[in-house]
């Protein structure tokens, strides 16, 4: 009922007429000035459920609708209240749905659409493959952040800090809640993203999908971990936090201190001044398009005889 409300909504709204592009596994509402962004993630809807269904072991996903707001208001409006106020991308898996926004300049630093949706897609997926048992926040959070990431530099830096430092947040903590914002909370995605990775990497893909089908029979996480990897939580990041010291902590003694977040600094300055040519390049193509379909409107209207343009 809730889901229908929301289109009821979108079709009523004054403002604009919501327009839709569907697939065999979604529906995407979105208003006409979010056209181009709208094709370009329609493109990557079936790909994307695809390699995270692949990974998940999930078969069949059913429908999704998929919300694409034009601005910040409207994605808060949209939803139920208690929608932190930094998201960039929300999922509801009860419902089937997904909302996203248009992301801001600080946001594109580190994240495109289709990688928000890609991270809201695999919460989804994930809630069905565990049929609905809520697993433990670090887990969910670091799944679904493996997914729609090039490099994300609000992660390398947390991991850089715990390599050298070794401080950290204790996993126990981070069952059932993430801190709210911050560097705490950028601390807590980078250790459960990379937590994840290392159980997968370190043991396999079966190791990992046994302690997802351990915890969608109901066992508790700690049971499953031990099942699935032969130590429990407290065991495995015990040997997580040793192989991140090693691993981040020895790049922090080649470079050193102050030179190592120096080289950061420029890493991500390069990958950003990449994302800004690429977003301009596709403005540009987007430009032409619009000027060559001007110009064939044009001629259009010099000759009725004129053929129409396919393409």
């Amino acid at each position: 009922m809730w889901k229908l409300a929301v289109v009821a909504l979108l079709i009523s709204s004054p403002a604009e007429t919501w327009q839709t592009l569907a697939t065999a596994h979604f529906e995407l509402r979105y208003p006409p000035k979010m056209e181009r962004a709208a094709q370009d993630l329609e493109q990557h809807f079936e790909p994307t459920l695809a390699a995270i269904g692949a990974d998940l072991q999930v078969k069949e996903a059913g429908k999704v609708l998929v919300i694409l707001a034009p601005d910040r208001a409207t994605f808060f409006a949209l939803q139920p209240p208690g929608v932190p106020d930094w998201a960039s991308g929300t999922s509801y898996p009860d419902r089937r749905a997904i909302f996203l926004k248009p992301l801001d300049p600080l946001e594109v630093r580190a994240a495109t659409l289709p990688g928000i949706f890609a991270h809201e897609l695999a919460h989804l997926l994930l809630h069905q493959r565990l049929a609905g048992v809520r697993p433990p926040r670090w887990l969910d959070e670091g799944i679904a952040s493996r997914y729609g990431r090039s490099l994300d530099w609000d992660l390398l830096g947390p991991l850089l800090s715990v390599g050298l430092t070794g401080r950290h947040l204790p996993f126990s903590v981070l069952d059932d809640t993430f801190p709210e914002s911050g560097s705490q909370a950028r601390l807590a995605y980078a250790q459960s993203t990379d937590l994840v990775g290392f159980l997968i990497k370190t043991y396999s893909p079966a190791a990992f999908n046994t302690l997802l089908d351990r915890i969608a029979a109901g066992e508790p996480a700690d049971a499953a971990l031990k099942a699935a990897f032969g130590q429990d939580l407290a065991e495995l990041s015990a040997r997580w936090l040793k192989q991140v010291r090693w691993t981040y902590g020895l790049v922090g003694l080649l470079l050193g201190g102050i030179p190592l977040w120096f080289g950061i600094a420029l890493l991500g300055i390069w990958a950003y001044a990449r994302k800004r040519k690429t977003s301009r390049l596709r403005r540009e193509l987007w430009d032409l398009e619009d000027r060559a379909a001007a110009l064939s409107a044009r001629e259009d209207d010099d000759s009725e005889d004129t053929p129409p343009t396919c393409h």
